[in-house]
């Protein structure tokens, strides 16, 4: 027979892949009639004077929590999960899956390594990004040809 702990922790984890699917398809699949350009950019965006309190209201949990933050609860509580079923395990036989344990620490930890990597990239990215706009905006410095900071002898 098998034991409840590993029918709830297989529950849970039914439960949190499809949640995760759910997510990423409503992430990644438009939405029809909606109006977006290559990137996830709206076509016609908000005006200027619309206030950040409205679009804030206006934008859902996923926004507002962020998409990595997301995974890493839903990381965080799958790991949970494995960890106390893997202990109940123990405790009816004595022994766990060591290979099972493995693989699930590894996967996890590489996911969230990439997701560390993509947001290193991002902010390299978008420091780069306001370094060229910060350039533009700023005047040229002074190359020290005036008269007043020549040194003459």
């Amino acid at each position: 027979m098998i034991p409840a702990g590993i029918v709830a922790a297989c529950a849970v984890s039914f439960a949190l892949g499809v949640a995760s699917l759910a997510l990423l398809w409503r992430l990644f699949l438009p939405r029809s009639g909606s109006k977006r350009k290559r990137g996830g950019v709206r076509a016609n965006p908000a005006p200027p004077d619309s206030k950040p309190k409205e679009a804030a209201k206006r934008k859902g949990i996923i926004e507002r929590v962020g998409v990595m933050n997301l995974i890493l609860v839903l990381i965080g509580a799958a790991l949970l999960v494995f960890t106390l079923a893997m202990i109940d395990l123990f405790k009816t036989q004595y022994a766990i899956p060591d290979t099972l344990v493995t693989c699930v620490f590894a996967t996890l930890g590489g996911e969230c390594g990439v997701m560390g990597w993509i947001k290193t990239t991002k902010d390299k990215q978008r420091d780069r990004r306001w370094r060229k706009e910060d350039s533009e905006q700023l005047p040229p410095p002074a190359t020290g040809d005036s008269d007043h900071t020549r040194n003459e002898l």
